[in-house]
């Protein structure tokens, strides 16, 4: 690599865009966490942090970097989805198990905003979602499934389940995709 070339793939300079200041020096080459993409690198030192990403975010291009300009609408999508689960988080946060089970009201409402985060789920090309690898999606195209048996019908034991212990964690992740190249704050 020569002198004025950094990891992004450009000479730095003017139109650069990274967050290295280049009065005079490059990217530091001995202080970098770097990891790639299809046709590009990122480096810590140029994203303005030198912290790890989120449990090796660096694997199957899982970062929303805006590499991917064609991902602006799926990550529009996502950001909606993760509004919708931070209502269930909130909702489902405040009773404790007695109270939830007996709240009929409290877990139609949970299931329409699961039903919206299912459809959202199932609208989002493939590509993206296999670039964004790391939110579950099949977990998430098939949340209506997983709650409600087809003889029984709605299982608010198992509700309780997925808005407790995996809902908390699939927002996370999809946070991650919407935000980009982030680590944990």
């Amino acid at each position: 690599m020569d002198q004025n070339h950094n990891l992004h793939g450009h000479h730095d300079g003017p139109d650069c865009g990274c967050s290295e200041n280049h009065d005079g020096h490059n990217h530091d080459e001995n202080n970098r966490d770097e990891h790639n993409h299809a046709a590009h690198n990122h480096d810590a030192h140029a994203r303005g942090y030198d912290k790890p990403l989120i449990d090796g975010a660096d694997d199957e291009c899982s970062c929303a970097c805006s590499h991917h300009p064609e991902d602006e609408a799926a990550k529009t999508v996502v950001s909606q989805m993760v509004l919708q689960l931070d209502e269930v988080i909130a909702l489902s946060s405040g009773p404790v198990y007695g109270e939830f089970i007996a709240n009929e009201n409290l877990q139609h409402r949970l299931i329409d905003l699961l039903t919206q985060v299912q459809e959202e789920a199932l609208s989002l090309p493939d590509d993206f979602k296999q670039r964004k690898s790391k939110a579950d999606w099949e977990f998430l195209q098939t949340l209506t499934i997983q709650i409600t048996h087809p003889e029984f019908g709605m299982n608010p034991e198992t509700l309780w389940d997925i808005v407790r212990l995996e809902i908390p964690f699939q927002n996370k992740m999809l946070g991650i995709i919407v935000n980009g190249c982030s680590h944990e704050q």
